[in-house]
């Protein structure tokens, strides 16, 4: 079996993304990830801290295939490279994507 060392040991980037966005593996990578954004404001919520992105619902992998697409448009709006996008983790690509694909009121 097939295994990528570099994002199952540590953070997966955006360039690397790019490259494996419909490996199965990185699916549950980015899958996972989301749930321990998820489980990590339930903890800061428990601290009086406001919540990243509110959503109802389970997260698809759609959703988060759009997540990832608005926050590349921010970033081209704030004048970012692509080399600078590149060099993203997808743990801050979410933090930019989520919270405008699930906004909290």
């Amino acid at each position: 079996m097939f295994c990528n060392v570099g994002y199952a040991a540590g953070d997966l980037f955006y360039k690397d993304y790019k490259n494996l966005s419909e490996d199965k593996q990185v699916i549950q990578y980015l899958q996972t990830l989301e749930t321990g954004m998820q489980w990590a404001q339930t903890a800061y919520k428990q601290k009086g801290v406001k919540k990243l992105y509110c959503n109802t619902k389970t997260i698809t992998h759609e959703s988060l295939v759009m997540a990832i697409d608005i926050a590349l448009m921010e970033f081209e709006s704030r004048g970012n490279s692509s080399e600078d996008i590149d060099g993203y983790p997808m743990g801050v690509v979410f933090m930019v994507g989520l919270p405008i694909l699930f906004p909290c009121n």
